[in-house]
């Protein structure tokens, strides 16, 4: 192990400092706001869908604890960089154990992620939708096989330079560009069955870019690009950080936009008693069909005028119904 060297005055520069604890705690600071949001969508699941399918329930719960245990990882690595390393020069550049763990859960959400999406597609109709799931399961396997790779080599040479090393960066680089065309398999999936509004325009951007995963994709692609320019650097570490928790959010946001059961009883009961005076006029024409006593076909119109006034002071609902029959 390499000796630590106390910091001397000018040994640690601000251009060295920018280029590792920097980028590293950017990337921390946003992965922890969206563990944030992660979070609280899983509280909100568990809260609205209590009687969800037990699949649902337990791939949120997995989430959710991958991901409170990942960044309690990533809490530790900082700490031990910024507390227990100072005021020690050499070091910074070192892969924690923790930091490893981190890299290894993070994997495996993003697969549980992955896999939500194929379950939903090959539930589909067509052989489009079955070819879309198998593709997603198939680079989404691959990325969990090659996550695994790249965090045990990580656990054998801690030194962060060494991912430039040539077999180490081919095999992070496939694990990076595998988990984004597992990405764009979801996306498209997603993306092609959604409804869009011609005036809800923000709203159609926001779908694209969370539930169906575009930010996401766009954030794995320059996580992608960032690696294979400079891999011994930490460039690469906030952006993978940040695409991590965007795919794996994404799945629950999803099953956080469906209306709950309280949703629905309202929805329900708005129909009977609605508030403010209300008319609705209800033509009903029904063709009986001829039988033994009437060889003949009779036309039977229905015509039914209803009116709902609702009272404010004494809250009571009155109804005028009446009816006009035609036979």
């Amino acid at each position: 192990m390499v000796d630590l060297i106390p910091a001397t005055i000018g040994s640690l520069h601000v251009n060295h400092l920018e280029r590792t604890l920097g980028v590293f705690f950017v990337g921390y600071m946003f992965a922890a706001v969206i563990y944030g949001f992660i979070f609280f969508s899983a509280y909100i699941y568990h809260s609205r869908y209590p009687k969800d399918p037990w699949t649902n329930r337990i791939m949120v719960s997995s989430i959710w604890g991958i991901e409170t245990a990942a960044i309690c990882f990533l809490s530790k690595t900082l700490h031990h960089h910024l507390v227990d390393l100072f005021p020690f020069t050499i070091g910074i550049e070192e892969i924690t154990w923790p930091f490893c763990v981190q890299i290894l859960l993070s994997t495996v959400a993003i697969f549980i992620s992955q896999l939500y999406y194929a379950t939903k597609v090959l539930s589909e109709k067509g052989w489009t939708a079955k070819a879309t799931a198998y593709i997603i399961m198939t680079f989404a396997t691959t990325a969990l096989a090659l996550g695994i790779v790249v965090s045990t080599e990580m656990f054998q040479d801690k030194i962060l330079s060494d991912m430039a090393v040539r077999h180490r960066k081919i095999v992070a680089a496939f694990h990076f560009g595998t988990n984004l065309l597992s990405g764009l398999g979801s996306f498209y999936a997603t993306a092609s069955t959604q409804r869009y509004g011609a005036s809800d325009r923000w709203d159609n951007a926001v779908s694209l870019a969370i539930r169906c995963g575009g930010l996401a994709l766009v954030v794995q692609a320059a996580l992608f690009a960032v690696f294979l320019a400079s891999p011994q650097n930490l460039y690469w570490i906030p952006f993978y950080l940040v695409a991590a928790r965007l795919f794996t959010i994404a799945p629950i946001i999803i099953l956080n936009s469906r209306p709950s059961a309280d949703q629905l009883q309202w929805v329900d009961k708005s129909d009977f008693a609605s508030i403010g005076p209300s008319s609705h006029s209800h033509d009903i024409t029904l063709d009986s069909q001829p039988n033994r006593c009437s060889p003949q076909k009779s036309l039977l119109s229905i015509k039914v005028s209803q009116t709902t006034r609702q009272d404010s002071d004494s809250d009571r609902v009155f109804r005028n119904v009446k009816e006009d029959t035609a036979l």
